[in-house]
């Protein structure tokens, strides 16, 4: 059931979308969809008619809702107004705001996250085994100097032997290129370098991330 509304917008580019989901379903099985603006406001509509307790308020502010306001066209009005306004990037302005444009800009984002991630793996050596034994921690929350973390938190943290994960500095220079992965080769062997830029190619084809 579509009833959950929020805005996204990626780091590989400028664009801002609407995703609808179901708000009842846990965040980590929660499966966002693409909606225009429209399609939007009409799940926002619907839901705070069904249930305006559970409304997301972020979009109304710390004011309650007079009763004329509910009545259903005025309210349509109301969200329309207040329901941010998505945006396209020049680079795929020409997508309109249609499923492709969605789907473009989603895989370029998930890309760019998987190389960063890869890069970490290789670099550090990460092996299938070390990801199995984070997997088996716990997800109580812990107490770790001063701060609130898990045990699987900071069993995927010792696993940085060499460097840690914001230690990929990447860039997309244009929103419809290659990601660039900088300054890898200014310190890492060059079997290191290689050996990412062959599992980013195996992974993505040759030319869609570059080990620079």
């Amino acid at each position: 059931m579509l009833d959950m509304v929020q805005v996204w917008q990626p780091d590989t580019c400028g664009c801002l979308v609407h995703q609808a989901g179901d708000q009842d379903a846990p965040n980590g099985e929660r499966a966002m969809r693409y909606v225009t603006h429209a399609q939007a406001v009409q799940v926002h509509l619907a839901h705070f008619l069904a249930r305006p307790q559970s409304t997301q308020r972020h979009i109304w502010g710390p004011f309650s809702i007079p009763a004329w306001l509910r009545w259903r066209p005025v309210l349509k009005l109301l969200i329309q107004r207040l329901q941010p306004a998505a945006r396209l990037c020049p680079a795929h302005l020409v997508l309109g705001y249609t499923g492709e444009m969605y789907e473009t800009v989603r895989e370029l984002n998930i890309r760019k996250n998987i190389a960063c991630y890869l890069a970490w793996m290789v670099g550090n050596e990460v092996s299938d085994e070390d990801l199995q034994w984070v997997a088996l921690g716990a997800l109580e929350p812990i107490l770790v100097a001063g701060r609130v973390s898990t045990e699987r938190m900071e069993r995927m943290k010792s696993l940085s032997r060499v460097f840690p994960p914001d230690a990929v500095i990447w860039k997309v220079d244009d929103p419809t290129g290659a990601v660039h992965l900088k300054y890898l080769r200014d310190w890492c062997s060059r079997e290191l370098a290689d050996a990412i830029q062959e599992i980013c190619d195996a992974r993505f084809s040759a030319g869609r991330v570059a080990v620079l």
